[in-house]
């Protein structure tokens, strides 16, 4: 029997829902819904428009998916007939589109969990870090600039800690990294996997990745700039193709060595990956206590029509209600999902280095 998918708006049930689609993925700080309603349903006689930025919720049974804020409200209309649709995003979505305050500013002597909590708190959320995760103490010095979102801001920071950021159920912030935790359900071939789709797009590899350009170092230290130069190569790639990045300002040949080898290895691991449509939004369809497929999730698949017996990590999960009831797994290799590694911060007046996580 298939639970109830409940749309909340304003705190209270819309029972005008029609359809509901919703994405989570790991690169997704916010989950994403789309939902077509009626204003009008059995027990409700005026009509009850949501409005913009209204509060909503999206649940399966008493498991929520999705809780944010309405962003889109599209109308589809012709002469036959009248489409009514909303659109919006986890409440984490305020960090992306949000600027911090102040705004260019700085912070010092600061960690990432602290970060994240003062831009959190600024819209209205809280942090919390997945369970046994241990951050840096200092981050050393952190520079905002003008027009920057608070998003962004942590993304560069948490490079160096490793770590990616995610909504929780009740749509704040968590801090967390991939792969960390285990499905409790296998998927099988022949069993709970029916079908699915292996794709192979080698269109973002290259043979040789060149990060080069020069240190420009600062107006306080006299003397040239220095040629900063880092190679990778991708042996698995026959055609000559090159790919080049222009060195971030404070890198040596060290970093700019790891930056390609991290282009070459990411690219590789994400230009192969497993589709798979699955009955249901939980690991056993037929439990309603059974937890849900979650991007992040470890998964050890063994689906021998591709030559695949390994685990792999969710890298997205798109959810669907209407005509159809199910869910759809996008799989790749876990290394896909490291995080960029940081430029070394060479500022002299800082006082503080960058720790390197990749060395």
């Amino acid at each position: 029997m298939q639970e109830r998918i409940i749309f909340e708006v304003n705190g209270v049930e819309y029972g005008g829902l029609k359809s509901a689609t919703i994405k989570r993925g790991v690169s997704m700080v916010a989950g994403q819904f789309a939902v077509e309603y009626t204003e009008l349903w059995p027990g409700r006689s005026t009509p009850w428009p949501i409005l913009p930025h209204s509060p909503a919720r999206i649940l399966l049974g008493s498991t929520v998916l999705i809780d944010g804020y309405v962003d889109k409200l599209p109308i589809e209309f012709s002469t036959q007939s009248h489409v009514l649709r909303a659109a919006g995003r986890d409440k984490t979505g305020q960090l992306v589109d949000c600027d911090p305050h102040p705004s260019p500013g700085e912070f010092r002597n600061t960690s990432l969990d602290k970060l994240a909590r003062t831009f959190a708190k600024q819209v209205g959320l809280s942090v919390s870090l997945a369970s046994g995760l241990h951050l840096l103490q200092a981050l050393g010095v952190v520079r905002l600039s003008a027009g920057q979102s608070s998003y962004r801001a942590l993304e560069e920071q948490a490079r160096k800690d490793n770590v990616l950021f995610g909504p929780t159920s009740s749509g704040d912030l968590r801090i967390f990294r991939p792969g960390t935790e285990h499905a409790k359900v296998p998927l099988i071939f022949g069993q709970n996997v029916k079908s699915g789709v292996l794709q192979n797009d080698w269109s973002n590899r290259y043979s040789h990745y060149i990060v080069d350009g020069q240190d420009q170092g600062f107006d306080t230290l006299p003397g040239p700039a220095a040629q900063v130069r880092g190679e990778a190569f991708d042996k698995s790639v026959t055609l000559p193709r090159l790919k080049r990045f222009r060195a971030d300002s404070g890198m040596d040949n060290a970093s700019a060595r790891k930056r390609a080898e991290w282009e070459a290895s990411t690219r590789a691991a994400r230009s192969v990956s497993l589709v798979i449509p699955m009955r249901g939004w939980r690991q056993n369809p037929a439990d309603p206590s059974s937890d849900l497929w979650r991007e992040g999730l470890l998964v050890d698949v063994d689906v021998p029509m591709v030559k695949i017996s390994e685990a792999l990590l969710i890298e997205s999960v798109d959810y669907a209600f209407g005509q159809k009831y199910g869910c759809v797994l996008r799989l790749t290799r876990p290394d896909a999902w490291i995080p960029k590694p940081p430029s070394p911060d060479k500022d002299p007046l800082s006082g503080e280095g960058q720790p390197d996580l990749y060395g």
